[in-house]
């Protein structure tokens, strides 16, 4: 009789502490997904860097303007902004001069701070707080 009691008690914590689990991984992967959510890139935007090709002498030069994409991270109080490349493109032929070295160029000469009216933003300030504001009352829904 007390092997029965024993057996049945035993059996039901098993399948109480296997439903806890179950609701906790669930519970875990939807605050997950929510964080990385709100970790994601706060806007896109893009500027125009300008460079100079010379030839060994100096005697030629060509100005081109390569257009560098980049993604917003953090914005500060002061009016800037702190961003990370995300794609350059170079906008010049390569049998002048390879796009990679451009483009190495570009990364080691890249300022990760800049003046937030400096960037051209391809998303507008309401939709960024719509977005925010969105993704607070999600966490909040799924903490629940």
């Amino acid at each position: 009789m007390i092997t029965i009691i024993l057996g049945l008690a035993l059996f039901l914590m098993s399948i109480s502490t296997l439903v806890f689990y179950l609701k906790y991984k669930k519970l875990n992967s939807k605050v997950n997904k929510v964080i990385s959510n709100l970790k994601s890139p706060l806007r896109k935007g893009h500027y125009q860097g300008a460079l100079k090709i010379t030839n060994g002498a100096g005697l030629t030069e060509e100005n081109f303007y390569p257009i560098i994409y980049v993604k917003e991270l953090d914005r500060f109080t002061n009016g800037e902004s702190k961003i990370e490349i995300d794609y350059i493109e170079t906008c010049i032929s390569e049998d002048r001069i390879s796009s990679e070295k451009v483009k190495k160029y570009i990364e080691t000469s890249f300022k990760s701070v800049v003046k937030t009216s400096d960037i051209t933003w391809l998303e507008s300030e309401n939709a960024i707080k719509e977005s925010r504001r969105n993704k607070l009352e999600h966490l909040k829904e799924s903490i629940k």
